[in-house]
């Protein structure tokens, strides 16, 4: 007998928070089968030291312990009380420099030599920071011949292993379980989606993954109320559907085999003119989201812009599970129509329109609920109790905010970002409480600010990140809840602070950034790239541009040097000159996240649909586009002497400056001449005297592809420097003025 997921949900609902769980839990047995105890689980309680000799009888559900597994607080020289402040260390460094101040042989297995810890702790014995240390990352230490060794046990392992097995089954159920939630929701009335959504917000009651996920689809598809009308009094509002019903609507007529190669990593297509192997868009669908009727009408003095949402006659999306992701990314497809109204006048565009947006697959309720994050529940504190450990106002105020002053001042920042490991260092300042944790850069943390300077508060937003745990001798433990994800895009701190320290001093080139892409592994690359969708390097250079041009710069790396010469003398590299390794970096940086948009339609578009030219950056910034020119290699590609091949296109160097305040880092660009820019800057300076003035220079190249058809892909690559502007330190030159309107910075 099948659940029903929605009556389940309803009447959880509607009996509210004093009702207990047992019904639904039993209700929901059949669907999520309790898993046979672990590894991981009967060695919940697995201590990380002891003496030697001790726990090694072993027994039904036990693993005999080694017999020189090490207790370091025997060690004399271990007893020494030290200070160790370290926020993004290698593992490998942090224990050497931890030997240091003691004069013990620390090392560590190999195999976790490069992950990074945060460990901030005063005046501890030796013995008790390290110990600590192995607790919070679920290690162990042994003593070999001449050092300690930090290692990773078998129950660690075997449990991540598993979990890794795992993660397709589930990936599977949570793909099942969203898409019967949304056949239910589906037919339930725009009102009831409503109230349903506001009973979920209003109750605490805790659901088990398929209601997690039922609540997650009803959110997404209860309807909205937008205001149509303005005035004093109640704005009238209009009831509309969400961006994500035409979605849903498409999926839940998938048949079983599709769910099944989208759970795998296939992409499935919807059309208004499917052909063979694309799934036609289902009459109730009347939009798709991004897809407007544009008209604007001039009357002479202003104008009046409205969009209507349309389904038109060349439509569809592509969609697909990205790998290594928790997220269905759709790309929509489709013509758009924009309108020009002016004097009885009407003049009409049509374009291509191609937009992506992600739909969140909710797996996470099924990790925590998997034996590995059940673990982890258990070891960590709950967050109440933890918060009345912890001051409710600070004991000590840092003497500074890294990166407000950073940003404020105008000088280099420590990372691009925040991250998990700078609130840890703000949490263990502010309520003088010793802290451990991992630590990565691409665990960003943007509510530094918001949290200040209230210990509690700053616990409550890092727990949506971390697990944490108050150990018994005082120290706060943490742990990411999604490490074995970050594990698998973070680089090793030797590979990216060389490229720091030479951007500091002005040295970064093209080639370094070739010379980090040559050394991912292909897992490494396809995870960052995330198929068109990169997660970008926390760094104080540009780490966007890195990812967003890697597939480019994977190929650059696989050229030898006469090749690269040539590149860079603006010679064309035929694909018929190059290995196979090069061959399949070619087709891997000119291959798209999605089948082009025409594979969406059984007949060719129509003549006088305008295709957009668009780089193949997923993230070029907003601020690149208000200063160069996008797309220069267009008149060159034209000029290809044959194909298949590639170019580097030189991107002239320019110099702007934009303005910095708390609220954002490029909130005002100003071009133009110096003296005009200058003019400007004490313009703004008047009205807003915080502003702090920067001078970016940049320059680059596109690297053009041309595919067999002479389908053109180019990646834009740019360096940026950065460096607090001196104009305003300057007196107006004596020299005649620029002319006006002269060209810009």
């Amino acid at each position: 007998m099948r659940v029903s997921l929605g009556l389940v949900v309803l009447a959880i609902a509607y009996v509210g928070v004093q009702a207990t769980a047992q019904p639904a839990d039993l209700l929901f047995s059949a669907l999520t089968p309790s898993p046979s105890p672990t590894a991981w689980e009967r060695g919940a309680e697995f201590p990380l030291s002891r003496k030697a000799g001790e726990g090694d009888t072993g027994g039904e559900g036990k693993t005999a312990l080694p017999r020189f597994l090490a207790d370091l607080s025997q060690d004399p020289l271990l007893q020494k009380r030290i200070t160790v402040w370290l926020k993004m260390e290698p593992l490998r460094d942090a224990l050497r420099t931890i030997g240091k101040q003691t004069g013990v042989a620390l090392r560590c297995q190999d195999a976790i030599a490069d992950e990074k810890v945060a460990i901030f702790v005063r005046e501890r014995p030796a013995h008790e920071i390290l110990t600590q240390l192995a607790g919070a990352l679920r290690y162990a230490w042994r003593k070999d011949e001449d050092a300690y060794v930090l290692y990773v046990p078998d129950e660690t392992r075997q449990a991540e292993e598993q979990l890794r097995r795992e993660l397709a089954n589930l990936r599977r159920q949570a793909l099942r379980d969203w898409i019967q939630a949304a056949r239910e929701v589906l037919q339930m009335p725009p009102e009831q989606r409503r109230q349903l959504k506001e009973q979920f917000r209003q109750s605490a009651q805790p659901l088990t993954p398929q209601q997690e996920v039922f609540r997650h689809v009803v959110q997404h598809l209860a309807p909205l109320h937008i205001p149509i009308s303005e005035g004093d009094g109640e704005p009238e509002l209009r009831e509309t559907q969400t961006g994500y019903e035409p979605i849903y609507q498409c999926l839940v007529n998938l048949p079983d085999r599709a769910l099944d190669a989208l759970a795998k990593g296939q992409v499935i297509g919807f059309s208004t003119k499917p052909p063979r192997g694309v799934y036609p868009i289902p009459t109730s669908v009347s939009f798709l989201p991004y897809l407007m009727d544009i008209v604007s009408e001039h009357d002479g003095q202003d104008v009046r812009s409205r969009a209507e949402p349309t389904l038109p006659e060349f439509a569809g999306f592509w969609i697909r599970r990205l790998p290594h992701r928790r997220e269905m990314m759709v790309q929509i497809v489709g013509t758009q129509r924009s309108r020009w109204v002016e004097a009885g006048r009407v003049s009409e565009e049509k374009y291509l329109m191609q937009m992506r947006m992600p739909v969140l697959l909710p797996l996470t309720p099924y990790l925590r609920d998997s034996a590995f994050g059940q673990f982890w529940e258990r070891w960590a504190t709950p967050l109440e109790a933890l918060q009345e450990r912890l001051p409710e106002r600070a004991v000590k105020r840092p003497f500074y905010d890294a990166y407000t002053e950073a940003q404020l001042a105008g000088k280099r920042l420590p990372l691009a970002e925040p991250t998990t490991a700078d609130a840890l260092e703000r949490l263990a300042l502010i309520a003088e409480v010793p802290i451990i944790s991992d630590a990565y850069r691409v665990a960003l943390f943007y509510r530094l600010k918001e949290s200040a300077f209230a210990p509690r508060q700053l616990a409550r937003e890092l727990a949506g990140y971390l697990w944490m745990r108050w150990d018994e001798s005082g120290y706060l433990l943490a742990r990411h809840r999604n490490y074995l994800g970050y594990r698998t895009v973070e680089l090793p701190e030797a590979w990216l602070r060389p490229l720091e320290a030479k951007y500091d001093e002005g040295r970064l080139m093209m080639d370094d950034f070739i010379t980090l892409a040559s050394k991912l592994s292909d897992e490494q690359a396809q995870r960052l790239w995330g198929e068109g969708e990169p997660i970008p390097i926390n760094a104080r250079f540009d780490g966007a541009v890195f990812v967003d041009c890697l597939p480019a710069l994977r190929f650059l790396a696989s050229l030898d040097a006469r090749q690269r010469r040539a590149l860079a003398a603006g010679e064309w590299l035929p694909l018929r000159t190059m290995t196979p390794l090069q061959r399949r970096r070619f087709a891997e940086a000119t291959r798209g996240a999605f089948p082009p948009p025409d594979a969406l339609f059984n007949q060719p578009l129509p003549a006088d649909v305008r295709r957009i030219d668009e780089p193949a950056n997923p993230m070029l910034p907003s601020w690149y586009y208000m200063n160069f020119s996008v797309g220069i290699s267009e008149g060159i590609a034209a000029r290809a002497p044959e194909l298949p091949a590639v170019r580097l296109v030189p991107v002239p160097r320019k110099v702007f400056y934009y303005a910095v305040d708390e609220e954002s880092l490029f909130g005002r660009f100003y071009t133009g001449s110096e003296e005009k820019v200058r003019e400007r800057m004490l313009k703004d300076l008047e009205q807003s005297p915080e502003l702090r003035f920067a001078k970016a220079t940049v320059q680059g190249y596109e690297i053009l592809f041309l595919t067999p058809t002479g389908e053109r892909k180019y990646y834009v690559f740019y360096l940026r420097s950065v460096e607090p502007s001196r104009l305003l330190e300057r007196a107006p030159a004596a020299a005649p003025k620029s002319p006006e309107g002269g060209k810009s910075l």
